[in-house]
């Protein structure tokens, strides 16, 4: 029985451990201690196989243990506790099929598999900056976006600002122009009266003068002069309107 826990020691396991966990450490050490995970150093490699051969044997007669318990429950005498290791020694050479597809073949696929590790975390990080980037990428847009719209808002208020501005100048300017035309006229026509009042005021004047206060004929000469003055201050007046158009 010695050996049996010896057995179960190289497998990291007390006696008391099931045959589930005995398959569980094995699948374990196995992964650990292929050959093939230091195909890089020959000298790992060559202590690789060496313990491989001690997993190999511990399991196989661990598993021999839990199917034919009788066997080694009479075992006695320095003979017999030879007996165990001996008899099993001849065939520690050939693993069996458990071992070919649960221990060999997992550490194959497992190691088969390491690669392809760095990868996936290689194509992640690659994502995750694909990512960060277009979000980047689309706030600067949004921002940039948000900018030209504020820069055309500011743009349009203010053509509208100036062009209320002209319009309002505009008719500013409009309504004062008609104010001065309407001034004007005003002071043409005042103009014009004025000369007329003056010219008819002469006229009584000079026929005061003569004795004549109805119908009152004056000299030509008297006549065409009041004439010619009222003539050439309605011209005046008509100057100056012309003058301030």
């Amino acid at each position: 029985m010695d050996d049996i826990e010896r057995y179960f020691k190289i497998l990291g396991l007390n006696m008391g451990a099931t045959a589930k966990e005995v398959k569980e450490a094995y699948t374990d050490l196995v992964k650990v201690w292929h050959p093939d995970r230091f195909g890089h150093n020959p000298k790992l490699s060559a202590k690789a196989q060496e313990k491989m051969k001690e997993i190999n044997e511990a399991y196989r007669i661990i598993k021999d243990f839990f199917e034919n318990p009788s066997k080694y429950q009479h075992a006695s005498g320095s003979g017999q506790k030879d007996h165990g290791p001996k008899e099993f020694s001849q065939g520690s050479r050939k693993q069996s099929p458990d071992m070919d597809d649960m221990g060999v073949g997992a550490t194959k696929i497992s190691s088969s598999r390491a690669p392809v590790l760095p990868v996936i975390w290689f194509l992640l990080v690659v994502v995750v900056v694909f990512i960060l980037f277009a979000i980047g990428a689309g706030i600067n847009n949004y921002y940039k976006n948000q900018r030209q719209e504020k820069i055309a808002s500011e743009e349009k208020a203010k053509k509208a600002d100036q062009a209320d501005f002209e319009k309002t100048m505009k008719g500013y300017k409009q309504e004062l122009a008609r104010r001065e035309l309407q001034q004007r006229k005003e002071n043409y026509y005042a103009c014009k009266n004025a000369a007329s009042n003056n010219y008819h005021l002469n006229w009584k004047i000079s026929c005061e003068r003569l004795g004549q206060m109805s119908d009152c004929l004056l000299p030509p000469s008297i006549g065409e002069r009041w004439d010619n003055i009222l003539k050439e201050d309605q011209e005046r007046c008509y100057k100056e309107y012309q003058q301030n158009l």
